[in-house]
């Protein structure tokens, strides 16, 4: 055997070798193939990646999936390599107006969720006067809960609930 085919043979070995290793391991070579593999062996989703977002050495991937919200951290391990750790999810509540869920990992937490109600917001005023419309059916419920007015560096200023 010529040396070329023994290099392209050795090759070819240490490639499946470092597949299988990859594969047993939960290491992948990007952090969507690691949160992919997350939520199979979780038998969730697969979700509709909504946010990535870089933190530290850590990557945190949220998604939705029908009416569940997830948020899985994964981390570079190795400066190659990519293991998903910490995966959540929940079941969004949409009688609530936000739902949330939290966690805590190494060594600081994470809040993600869901808002259910619609927001509005209003920059434009006549005379410093505002107004809202919204076209509902009769029968459906009110929406409005309640409202805030921020300042410009979105600092509340006003704040009072429909009930109050």
């Amino acid at each position: 055997m010529s040396r070329l085919k023994k290099i392209l043979r050795n090759l070819i070995i240490l490639a499946v070798l470092f597949t299988i290793f990859i594969m047993r391991t939960g290491l992948f070579l990007n952090p969507i193939s690691a949160h992919e593999h997350s939520e199979k062996s979780l038998h969730f989703g697969p979700s509709e990646i909504v946010h990535i977002q870089d933190y530290a050495k850590n990557i945190h991937i949220l998604g939705k999936f029908d009416n569940w919200i997830s948020c899985n951290t994964v981390n570079r391990v190795a400066y190659l390599l990519w293991r998903a750790r910490g995966s959540s999810q929940f079941e969004n509540d949409k009688s609530k107006a936000l739902d949330y869920s939290w966690g805590y990992y190494e060594d600081y937490y994470k809040v993600y969720g869901a808002i259910n109600e619609e927001v509005l917001s209003q920059t434009e005023f006549h005379d410093a006067l505002f107004l809202f419309t919204l076209e509902l059916d009769i029968d459906e419920n009110f929406p409005f809960i309640g409202i805030k007015a921020y300042d410009q560096s979105d600092k509340i200023i006003f704040e009072k609930s429909r009930e109050g």
